[in-house]
């Protein structure tokens, strides 16, 4: 069962307008962000093995983001 954490964001000790919720799988990966509004957005993030490899916002067919990793050392994009 996935966990969710409300998070609200704050600046100088004053809570932002917009709270983000974020959803995290079993193994702790970040798997969807829901940033509230009017509408929300909802960021859903994919993975292989602990490396995110994409983006997508809105359920979009096309991916926001890529990322490709360097084989050297698993905590290096190369190109995002």
């Amino acid at each position: 069962m996935p966990v969710v954490l409300d998070v609200f964001r704050y600046w100088d000790g004053v809570p932002l307008q917009t709270p983000i919720r974020t959803v995290y799988d079993a193994r702790g990966r970040r798997i969807r962000k829901i940033v509230a509004g009017d509408p929300d957005i909802t960021y859903d993030y994919y993975y292989s093995g602990y490396q995110v490899v994409e983006v997508r916002q809105d359920g979009d067919a096309d991916p926001l983001e890529q990322y490709v990793w360097d084989g050297r050392y698993v905590h290096s994009p190369c190109l995002r």
